[in-house]
């Protein structure tokens, strides 16, 4: 018997259908992805929309506290991916891209 004398469990009775077939259960249409808040500029939600690094920028602007650590980690993960395919190549190339980002740093200390 599926239900009691009170009718049937609440993940049989609260079922909400969704386009893609699936259901939510007791608390309306789920997303996987955090809300981009409709306050934003056009170029910010086309930005938050862009399928990877968007969607990661977005959790960690709007989502849990804890989200950076998992794009950190997930930025490193790429990086040491990309050592094991491409070798020294892929070691250089980002400290050869953040060159004028520490050249500008220096500049700052020195200026005071």
């Amino acid at each position: 018997m599926l239900g009691g004398p009170r009718g049937p469990p609440f993940f049989v009775r609260d079922r909400v259908p969704r386009c893609s077939g699936l259901v939510s259960h007791n608390i309306g249409v789920m997303s996987i992805l955090t809300q981009i808040p409709p306050s934003l500029p056009w170029y910010k939600r086309l930005f938050y929309s862009v399928p990877g690094i968007g969607w990661m920028a977005r959790d960690v602007a709007f989502g849990s506290k804890d989200n950076i650590y998992y794009a950190i980690a997930g930025v490193l993960s790429c990086w040491v991916m990309a050592i094991m395919a491409w070798g020294l190549p892929a070691l250089y190339l980002p400290m050869v891209a953040l060159v004028p980002f520490c050249f500008l740093t220096l500049v700052i200390i020195t200026r005071g």
